[in-house]
């Protein structure tokens, strides 16, 4: 079960060569030695963020995001999804597409904890549009949950990894605000069209677990 990421995953280029070390060939290596210790399944956390932005739910077979708009760590999970391909002829392969994890303890450079940041010291959220992008964030004990039942499934697959619940990026920011006491600041682009990033959870649900935990549930542990 390949989870691992880099640190320094937004630092291209100069962190570059490490993020495809961790991503890439890190992948490829430990499904070769899968096949050699005599394992049955192999897991790989990849992203959703492999996908074309649009205001739809993104299932599975959703396009892929082209090449330009792509960010450099979301090319180095489809590489290494491409690598692993062929190994689904000789392992269960199971290809997961986290959306936007967050949970207690979580670097405070992730989506979630810099938002909570953000509102704690007063900074500017940016929007784009008035209420900012749409999407469904996934607690990590419903992420692990998941993983857990990909370690069971007979055959290959690509799941998306997402939360129940879809929300604004202004929905999100304000529950934040709620908990802290706070005055939400924002710096709302009008004439900007959102890049929704929402995960269709049916596969998820069907073959792994059905996501339960609410960030509106869940906030409270992480402004604490």
């Amino acid at each position: 079960m390949h989870l691992a990421q880099s640190r320094r995953f937004r630092e291209f280029p100069e962190a570059a060569g490490e993020v495809v070390r961790v991503n890439t060939l890190a992948a490829f290596e430990l499904a070769q030695h899968a096949l050699s210790a005599g394992a049955t399944h192999f897991i790989y956390a990849s992203s959703g963020g492999v996908y074309a932005p649009r205001a739809e739910p993104l299932a599975e077979d959703a396009p892929i995001a082209d090449a330009a708009s792509m960010t450099f760590y979301a090319a180095t999970k489809l590489a290494a999804e491409r690598l692993l391909a062929p190994f689904a002829t000789r392992l269960n392969l199971v290809i997961l597409r986290p959306f936007f994890i967050y949970g207690p303890g979580q670097d405070r450079s992730m989506l979630i904890p810099k938002l909570i940041n953000a509102v704690n010291f007063g900074d500017l959220v940016r929007l784009a549009g008035a209420e900012g992008l749409r999407l469904n964030p996934v607690h990590a004990k419903d992420a692990a949950a998941a993983a857990r039942a990909a370690l069971e499934l007979d055959g290959s697959y690509t799941i998306n990894v997402a939360g129940p619940e879809v929300l604004t990026l202004r929905e999100i920011v304000e529950e934040i605000a709620r908990h802290l006491g706070r005055e939400p600041q924002f710096d709302v682009d009008h004439d900007e069209r959102p890049a929704d990033l929402v995960g269709d959870t049916r596969r998820m649900v069907q073959l792994l677990h059905a996501p339960c935990e609410r960030i509106r549930d869940r906030i409270g542990e992480l402004v604490e």
